[in-house]
């Protein structure tokens, strides 16, 4: 990412945020984070000068709610969640499944109740009805949904409330649920619809604006020529020494390092491959702490050597079985939209590692810079519904839409990085409409 404030070029200024905690930030950041205030709805964006006060309420109320002990879980109706999201609260969408203890560990605290796994989270504000916050989850694996009220003094989110308030956007979002899409007539006619919407799609009622980018190579000068000084510090980072070490270089200009025990590629076109090929002989990684801290910390450095773009999203699963190595996959974001990377027409995680044993088995990363260009106009969703139902394959009688969002397409090294609407008709292909 460009930097979590910055929409030009990450530098190690513009980072530091969050570098108190890097597993609550590479590992537990949602894709997205909603603020329902007063009848409003509004997106929290990393780039309001606001953004790191919010988002440390935010954390602190978490790790309250993990770390308490009074809380019981309480089954409530589809129905309470939704009537939560339309209530005071604050909803975060992580787009990947979790479990309660690992999110307890990424969260540095010990979690006091029951086991669940959850991808999604609403933190509902005090009513004239309960003094209390209440945190709710849905399980994933059950279905059920579960409400954990929490009476704790330090647990205060008003002022971030405050904060977004008072910077309200023109946008008219809404649940598909608060417009019926999500039901196969509609309630006005009493006609049958040809489409459905999954309750939890988040629809944008008006055109709206958003930026686009340059994909830059941060591992090459403006000459096109490999930055060596770059490359040293990147070959240091896998405790590869770059004077001493056997070095090969390709006709495409990549380099291979080749160590007793592991093999670095750094690519000409930004991707870097390090790969263990003897485990017993491999050092293991400076630092403290299990695979997120010292995964969290060694990416960290690489943004920090590379000035390559920061904001990542995790998107593996997690389940609750113990697994002897530990893969872990990301995704860059801008601004918390998604960007959808294709190297020869192939999805690509931004980042792929092992940790095994506290040793790094094997990293891959395609280091991207993202540079402001301008400003693209995207239609309403119900402009884009309508262009996807044209080309949709669906044999069902009323296909249906389970995923519907803004992102970004990046192809390639130099090229633009434009906004687009992803939509997704269950068991086709991925639509992208610009």
């Amino acid at each position: 990412m460009t930097g979590l404030f910055s929409m030009s070029v990450t530098s190690k200024k513009e980072s530091v945020w969050y570098q108190e905690n890097l597993t609550e930030t590479f590992f537990g950041f949602p894709n997205s984070i909603l603020l329902h205030s007063d009848g409003e709805k509004i997106l929290l964006s990393r780039n309001k000068v606001y953004f790191s006060d919010v988002w440390n309420q935010i954390t602190e109320a978490i790790r309250i709610f993990l770390s308490h002990s009074d809380k019981k879980a309480i089954a409530v109706s589809d129905s309470v969640w939704q009537e939560s999201l339309l209530e005071d609260s604050i909803f975060l969408d992580y787009g990947v499944t979790y479990t309660t203890e690992f999110f307890s560990r990424i969260y540095h605290c010990e979690y006091k109740t029951d086991g669940y796994n959850f991808n999604q989270i609403i933190i509902r504000f005090p009513t004239v009805y309960s003094s209390q916050y209440a945190f709710l989850i849905r399980d994933t694996n059950t279905g059920k949904t579960y409400q954990f009220y929490v009476s704790d003094p330090s647990l205060v989110l008003h002022e971030a409330v405050e904060i977004m308030a008072n910077d309200r956007k023109n946008t008219n979002l809404v649940f598909s649920f608060e417009v019926n899409f999500d039901k196969n007539t509609n309630s006005a006619t009493s006609q049958t619809q040809n489409v459905l919407i999954d309750s939890m799609v988040m629809l944008n009622l008006d055109t709206s604006q958003y930026l686009s980018y340059q994909s830059l190579n941060p591992l090459q000068d403006e000459s096109g020529s490999f930055n060596e000084a770059m490359v040293q510090s990147i070959a240091a980072l896998f405790q590869v020494n770059a004077q001493t070490m056997r070095k090969y270089v390709d006709e495409n200009g990549s380099i291979t390092f080749v160590e007793n025990y592991a093999t670095l590629k750094i690519h000409s076109d930004g991707l870097i491959e390090y790969q263990v090929t003897d485990e017993t002989a491999a050092p293991p990684l400076n630092g403290e702490g299990g695979p997120t801290e010292l995964s969290a910390d060694f990416i960290e450095q690489m943004i920090e050597t590379t000035g390559c773009h920061s904001e990542l999203l995790f998107n593996r699963d997690i389940g609750r079985e113990e697994t002897e190595e530990a893969v872990y996959g990301f995704d860059y974001a801008i601004d918390f939209l998604p960007v959808s990377l294709l190297v020869d027409g192939e999805e690509k995680d931004a980042i792929e590692l092992t940790i095994k044993d506290n040793k790094l088995i094997s990293y891959r990363q395609y280091l991207r810079i993202y540079r402001r260009q301008g400003t693209i106009e995207l239609p309403a969703s119900i402009s884009v519904i309508d262009s996807a139902l044209q080309t949709a394959a669906s044999s069902e009688e009323i296909p249906l839409i389970d995923q519907m969002y803004v992102g970004y397409q990046d192809t390639g090294i130099d090229e633009a990085v434009k906004p687009s609407w992803f939509v997704h008709f269950q068991a086709e292909q991925l639509q992208i409409i610009e």
